[in-house]
């Protein structure tokens, strides 16, 4: 289903596929042949991505808010050579096969550039998302692990089919092959799927995540509209994932990637942003996947893991001098891909972390609870952050946006030899 949600008629419809994926054939609903053209060219705002571009003659124009059915008929093959981003290196191989949107598997609608498919992608989170059903037909030795729910599944002599659609809308859709063991329980709702040689750690994993799961149930309510969560092992190369309904979790499962599990997992409860305002996604993330460890009872995990992040954040500030201007309101405008990741994750932690310390859990958890009710179909600003907390804990906390959003002086303040205590001292009126 095509949606024409701008404010002009259009009789041309841009797709993007992965580069080695060609159009055969293009339908209206009707079933009249379209026709179209297809050529593959690189991002221009990030030539290492290539990807088929489609342009479709409509036919007849398409006005502002209406919608119709298309039908398109494509095949190819996905290797790992598709662009240089290590994060994205999906393939069908006998080992492990993974599929994913970033690979641009299936049509997109949007122009071959990253920011207008960044773009797609808040147009899903905001209250605009898809909905699918997808059968993937594997030797029978094999498991088809997806998100959604399994509707369907059919075994012939040597094939078997699975049948999933999503549960919720969906913004993304993940296939993931391989000679998977499947954990479930029924009561819970929560699955995972791992690695046959795993299995041992990968128990002992679905417990710790459901424990976590239900720790934040607790903290900030549960789910929006679903009580089924699935966690999906993928290879290590890869990086986690969260979507509405489960989480992928990279890697091999050892013990001390638990709190990387808890990090994916907290993301169901976080605010969607703007690509410049990500550290208020990450940062929350980033620090929660330490604070459940206390609920659990390892009391020592915040106090360890944040002054890990501090470490690593002084350790780069020091490397790269340059950075120490960066700010939570420009650095997604004056920094590079790496500091990015460093403001995103590690100085992002660390406003989550003194706001719980300052306000206390009761409110802390009241503010999470809000932006994952409250802003359930908006990007979450900078702005919109500081008025829900104020508006919650009823404080004015001016000094600490200027400190640690509008300036670079809590910056110094984590390069400076300031104790955890010292600095909150400076915010307690």
């Amino acid at each position: 289903m095509v949606n024409n949600i701008g404010k002009e008629s259009t009789k041309v419809l841009p797709i993007i596929l992965y580069k080695d994926l060609k159009v055969e054939q293009v339908t209206s609903q009707q079933g009249k042949s379209l026709d179209y053209t297809q050529k593959v060219v690189a991002f221009p705002d990030d030539p290492s991505y290539t990807v088929n571009y489609v342009q479709i003659d409509l036919n007849k124009k398409m006005d502002p808010k209406t919608e119709r059915n298309y039908f398109i008929k494509y095949s190819g093959t996905i290797d790992e050579s598709h662009n240089k981003d290590g994060y994205v290196r999906d393939s069908i191989n006998p080992e492990f096969s993974y599929i994913r949107t970033e690979t641009s598997a299936y049509p997109m609608i949007c122009y071959p550039n990253y920011k207008n498919r960044r773009q797609t992608f808040e147009h899903f989170w905001t209250g605009n998302p898809f909905d699918y059903r997808i059968k993937i037909i594997v030797p029978k030795n094999y498991v088809v692990a997806n998100i959604g729910r399994l509707v369907d599944k059919n075994k012939s002599k040597n094939k078997v089919s699975y049948t999933y659609e999503n549960i919720l809308g969906a913004w993304r859709i993940d296939i993931m092959v391989a000679k998977y063991v499947y954990l479930n329980d029924p009561q819970s709702g929560f699955k995972m799927f791992c690695f046959p040689e795993d299995l041992d750690t990968g128990k002992k994993a679905f417990e710790f995540q459901q424990k976590a799961f239900n720790v934040y149930s607790r903290w900030f309510g549960p789910l929006r509209n679903t009580k089924s969560f699935t966690v999906i092992q993928t290879p290590g190369w890869d990086g986690g994932q969260n979507d509405v309904t489960g989480a992928i979790q990279s890697g091999k499962i050892v013990v001390r990637a638990f709190s990387g599990y808890a990090h994916e997992i907290s993301h169901s409860w976080g605010p969607n942003t703007l690509e410049r305002h990500r550290w208020i996604n990450e940062g929350q993330a980033s620090y929660l996947q330490y604070r459940v460890f206390n609920a659990l009872g390892d009391e020592d995990m915040v106090k360890n893991g944040m002054s890990r992040r501090r470490d690593i954040f002084i350790g780069y500030m020091k490397k790269h001098p340059e950075t120490q201007e960066l700010t939570l309101a420009n650095y997604t405008e004056k920094g590079n891909e790496n500091d990015v990741h460093v403001m995103n994750y590690h100085k992002g932690a660390w406003v989550y972390y003194l706001l719980d310390v300052i306000l206390g859990e009761t409110i802390f958890n009241r503010i999470i609870s809000s932006l994952y009710s409250n802003y359930a179909d908006k990007l979450v600003s900078n702005q919109d952050f500081i008025h829900c907390i104020e508006r919650i804990s009823g404080r004015n906390l001016t000094e600490l946006w200027e400190d640690w959003i509008y300036t670079n002086k809590s910056n110094e303040i984590l390069l400076s030899d300031s104790s955890i205590q010292e600095i909150i001292n400076k915010y307690i009126q």
